[in-house]
């Protein structure tokens, strides 16, 4: 009785252990394609524009002017 009990713990603690590696497998893939994403010498769009920060494809020159 004791034995399969045993049996039993063993048994979920090797599944545990398997999940716990294929989210840190996910988890790698997913840092990993972020790393890729980014750039940071991407232009941004200007400081004080309403998109001011964001991500852009231009260079930020959108001809808006912040109010003085």
């Amino acid at each position: 009785m004791i034995f399969d009990r045993l049996k039993q713990v063993r048994d979920d603690l090797r599944d545990a252990r398997c999940a716990i590696a294929d989210v840190k497998i996910a988890l790698r893939e997913r840092i990993s394609a972020t790393e890729v994403k980014f750039d940071p010498n991407q232009p941004r769009a200007p400081q004080g524009t309403p998109t001011g920060g964001q991500w852009t494809s231009t260079g930020g020159a959108s001809g808006y002017r912040a109010p003085a």
